[in-house]
């Protein structure tokens, strides 16, 4: 089983709420922003590590739900979810990855990219608790 940490960064722009997505640079794959849980690690420390690696800083990070589901290659995945403000504009890019700013109509022509998990649960759980 895998457990991952992803940070949910929201901004509104143009009047929309857009939601910040990663794209490792070697890979088509889009997500939220996030890394696997090294053994050991607590999952604010995994937090922290995914943050630090996207090049991003969080102010007041909270623990805002826990998703269920499947990695891109069948095994099974436990995200446990993050909000929270940037400290600063998220850049466009980081050594690893290319981070974008998406609404949700954006996103949904995006869909075909993002692994199966995210679109079927991880987002569609964002809308209904309203963080999206």
């Amino acid at each position: 089983m895998e457990i991952y940490a992803a940070f949910v960064a929201y901004r509104k722009h143009g009047g929309l709420k857009e939601l910040l997505f990663a794209q490792p640079l070697d890979s088509y794959y889009m997500a939220l922003p996030g890394a696997v849980q090294q053994l050991g690690e607590g999952i604010e420390s995994t937090l922290q590590r995914a943050l630090e690696q996207h090049s991003l800083a969080a102010k007041d990070a909270t623990h805002i739900g826990t998703i269920s589901g499947h990695t891109p290659d069948g095994r099974a995945q436990i995200t446990h979810l993050f909000a929270g403000e940037l400290a600063a504009e998220a850049p466009s890019r980081s050594a690893r990855t290319q981070l974008t700013w998406m609404d949700k109509t954006r996103a949904r022509l995006h869909h075909a990219f993002m692994p199966a998990g995210l679109v079927d649960t991880t987002l569609p759980y964002l809308e209904a608790e309203g963080h999206w």
